[in-house]
């Protein structure tokens, strides 16, 4: 596994940190038939062209599911370990029917995702994904889901186990060597950060309102906006003065990436009015440097963004006044080291990928110690930690 651009990143790092926590990790290769490719294929396409209508999605489903379980069930791989683990994709479980233990990892169900992040998935389809979505879930040794707002989705709308269903926090997609705690706003230039490359749904709009009213107010406001190509933002909002546009940056890419860490260190707090999120990425790499978050409510942020510690989360209905109006509070109260020293504590206990390197083995020691027919179980941990990585 070493596309470090997959999921955002995710893959990558999440392999990593259970390697660090003493597993041995087999990547278990899946969606090579050439018949996966071509329906994953038509489905990004349709997705491409028509971004708020998921039809596509929920009509192959079921069929890439069953692909996929297939081609799990036939990889040589599975005979030689003790743990299947799904990083998304474990509704393909149900149809593997593998005498494996599994852990299924994601940030969100599908039950959530529908109507809130996915659109235009008819009847049939949803009620089809859902329940194979819930049967994953049923089926495994250990649900772990990223925040709070997720598991309680499993636990309450899937009606699974709450005792085998686990929150670990992801973590921040930078390496370690990179972080350096940035000095706390007194006094001077406002520099903003926003990161992110969907305009809409990540409320870029809202960001640059923000901080044209910061600065309608008096303030020696900028924003440095990364994620999102230039060509790609509206014409109302492209050739702003107090806008640095960033564009897209990859990781993957040294003198990108090497961009995109100099933007975090030059700035003072993260501003991401997102308006469906499951669990930000961004302001995990935010809290490595030690930048106070400025966000709306929504989704799995509460686990990401503590109000009055890391940040603060707005309700659904604030304006770009309001958020303008909650940064020039914090400057008029002098919190931004307070809100620095939090989300520095937060990144190291909680969402680092080394955080959750830790945290990994103690829930799964802790599950299994649980279990009454532990002697049975052909789960063999910890002497020889050996799992399969897949999706």
């Amino acid at each position: 596994m070493t596309d470090q651009g997959a999921w955002s990143g995710t893959l990558f790092y999440l392999w990593r940190a259970i390697e660090k926590a003493g597993f041995d990790v087999i990547w278990i290769p899946i969606g090579t038939q050439l018949s996966d490719k071509l329906l994953s294929l038509l489905v990004r396409i349709w997705n491409h062209l028509f971004p708020k209508n998921k039809w596509l999605t929920g009509l192959f489903f079921r069929p890439l599911a069953k692909l996929r379980a297939k081609e799990l069930k036939a990889s040589p791989i599975v005979k030689g370990c003790d743990l299947l683990f799904f990083p998304g994709g474990g509704q393909m479980a149900p149809y593997a029917r593998i005498n494996k233990p599994y852990i299924y990892l994601s940030d969100a169900t599908v039950g959530i995702m529908i109507d809130y992040y996915w659109f235009g998935i008819n009847k049939k389809s949803r009620k089809m994904a859902v329940e194979l979505d819930a049967a994953a879930c049923r089926g495994a040794l250990i649900n772990i889901r990223s925040s709070q707002w997720a598991i309680d989705s499993v636990i309450n709308d899937y009606k699974c186990d709450s005792n085998k269903c686990f929150v670990l926090e992801f973590g921040a997609n930078i390496d370690d060597k990179y972080v350096v705690g940035v000095k706390p706003y007194i006094e001077g230039q406002l520099r903003i950060l926003f990161s992110g490359v969907d305009w809409e749904r990540k409320g870029a709009d809202i960001a640059v309102e923000t901080v044209r009213k910061l600065i309608s107010d008096g303030y020696d406001a900028k924003l440095y906006l990364a994620g999102i190509e230039v060509e790609k933002i509206p014409s109302e909002y492209r050739n702003l003065g107090f806008v640095d546009y960033l564009g897209y940056l990859d990781k993957s890419i040294p003198e990108q990436h090497e961009k995109y860490i100099a933007a975090i260190r030059n700035c003072h707090c993260l501003l991401l009015p997102s308006r469906a999120e499951c669990s930000s990425i961004a302001i995990c790499e935010a809290s490595a440097f030690g930048l106070p978050t400025f966000t709306y409510d929504t989704g799995g942020l509460a686990n990401y963004v503590i109000n009055r510690v890391t940040g603060y989360r707005l309700p659904m209905n604030a304006t770009s006044a309001d958020f303008a109006e909650r940064i020039t509070e914090v400057i008029k109260k002098n919190e931004f080291r307070k809100l620095f020293i939090g989300s520095r504590s937060l990144y190291m206990n909680k969402t680092s990928w080394k955080a959750w390197s830790r945290r990994f083995p103690e829930l799964i020691e802790k599950h299994l110690n649980r279990m009454d027919d532990l002697e049975n179980s052909n789960v063999n941990i910890p002497s020889e930690r050996t799992l399969a990585y897949g999706a």
